[in-house]
């Protein structure tokens, strides 16, 4: 049985403590990275780091969330999956080794070769920490995950720096990924120790095999279409294009993922409980809505507006062409935290067969999106993932209209009203720039803080009471 002795807020605060060091130290490691590397060495480590995670799939199988997931766990359950992945581990890492010739021509980039039979290490090596991982999460061993991912984050970032910094180009970033994986493998071996380890029995995987296999197709598919536009993008243009889209795509992601994650982390779970009673759904949905997106659209679009000025001071100026992909893939994550939001809803009241044909029909239209603009240009085609997020958030809110009691008007009302408000903090953010027109930190810092002052001045003119009522939510959500 999991440790239940750790109170839900402790949990809460070490995981969120965790998740915060982890993902900002390792974008920031990426950023040093970015200022010594060519956006051509990132894209060539992002198309095979796709193929990577695509694979990897298999690897876990859903074995190490079943492992999490059952109430209770017999004498060889874990010590027997443990075996299964690092055989699954040790198969796909062959495959992709000797694949690597081939996709390399495939591709057109002799470097992908020999990138990504190095990194095939990675799927071998994260085999073995699967189960370590699992068994830390079930028993609530925040503190513990803590020491297994932000160490494997500083070693590897701070070697492949030093290898950067020494001219070994697109190494670094191979060193540096493949020592990461090393090093949390490692750390979560010790910190669990081996003693789950019983030896194998094949009754043991068959009690892990139903609910495993539900989410490896899923899992599979979901991680096609993760990586989809990487794989298309370095197919049909040049790693460049890939290195840009990426860097974008990870800008985007820092705030958009991680804001999404923790309202949901929040909410879900309330309105699961409150899905009984319909006034207290719709109003928990509701602020969840306006939380979502009151804490993202200021921060990117006050992203997208500076960056002509961001990019470069923070990445260098071979990353400035990276400015065009921002603006398409932020307004895709202005829509992201509303999408999950409208997913959650219809989850949290057991329509998961629903969400299941929502997803396959959004699957089909990344498809029909990649097939009818891929031939305009890259730029065509990331302007054709806004319009697909939005029709997605569209039938995400027709369809759980019926529990939420919240339309397609409101909700884009919602929306609209706050990039509205957001942009009247992006203009601030433009004048301070064209006004002082230099490339230095100290009229980023003025410019950006000029923006968010602006942003929260109107919005406590125009919208007070929305904030005043999140506000009360969120006390009564942590009370």
């Amino acid at each position: 049985m999991p440790n239940q002795k750790v109170k839900p807020w402790t949990g809460l605060a070490w995981g969120g403590f965790e998740r915060l060091i982890h993902v900002f130290g390792l974008f920031a490691v990426q950023i040093v990275l970015a200022r010594l590397l060519t956006p051509e060495d990132f894209g060539i480590v992002a198309i095979a780091m796709a193929l990577i995670a695509i694979c990897s799939i298999f690897i876990d199988a859903g074995l190490g969330n079943s492992i999490v997931q059952k109430r209770e766990l017999l004498g060889k359950d874990a010590s027997s999956i443990l075996i299964v992945n690092v055989c699954l581990g040790l198969m796909v890492s062959a495959i992709l080794w000797l694949s690597a010739p081939v996709l390399g021509r495939f591709y057109e980039q002799p470097d992908l070769t020999h990138v990504l039979k190095w990194l095939s290490l990675i799927p071998l090596v994260g085999s073995v920490g699967v189960v370590p991982n699992a068994l830390l999460l079930r028993n609530l061993k925040y503190r513990s995950l803590m020491m297994v991912n932000v160490p494997s984050v500083v070693i590897s970032g701070g070697v492949g720096i030093i290898f950067a910094l020494n001219g070994y180009g697109i190494w670094a970033l191979v060193v540096q990924l493949v020592l990461m994986h090393f090093v949390k493998t490692l750390l979560a071996l010790i910190w669990c120790g081996i003693g789950y380890w019983r030896g194998f029995e094949f009754s043991a995987l068959k009690r892990h095999l139903p609910f495993g296999g539900n989410l490896l197709l899923a899992n599979f598919i979901n991680e096609i279409f993760n990586n989809i536009y990487s794989l298309i993008i370095g197919y049909a243009f040049t790693p460049v294009e890939v290195g840009y889209f990426q860097r974008a795509r990870s800008i985007q992601q820092l705030p958009a993922k991680n804001i999404s994650q923790v309202i949901a982390r929040v909410y879900f779970p309330l309105m699961s409980k409150s899905q009984d009673t319909p006034e207290e759904l719709s109003k928990l949905f509701w602020d969840s809505i306006r939380l979502g997106a009151y804490s993202l659209a200021p921060i990117l679009i006050l992203i997208v507006l500076g960056s002509p000025v961001l990019v470069p001071q923070v990445l260098g100026f071979h990353w400035l062409p990276m400015v065009e992909y921002l603006i398409p893939i932020c307004m895709v994550g202005i829509i992201y935290p509303l999408s999950v939001t409208n997913m959650n809803l219809l989850l949290s009241v057991g329509r998961s067969d629903v969400l299941l044909k929502l997803e396959i029909f959004k699957k089909s239209l990344v498809v029909l999106n990649i097939i009818v603009m891929l031939p305009l240009g890259i730029l065509q085609m990331l302007y054709g993932m806004v319009a697909v997020s939005m029709i997605n958030l569209s039938i995400n809110i027709v369809y759980g209209k019926a529990h939420s009691k919240i339309g397609l008007m409101r909700q884009w009302g919602q929306v609209l009203r706050v990039v509205a408000l957001s942009l009247v903090g992006g203009l601030t953010l433009v004048t301070i720039l064209e006004k002082w027109n230099e490339q230095s930190w100290s009229v980023l810092f003025w410019a950006y803080a000029g923006g968010v002052l602006s942003f929260l001045g109107v919005v406590a003119i125009f919208d007070r009471a929305t904030i005043q009522s999140m506000v009360s939510s969120l006390k009564k959500v942590r009370g």
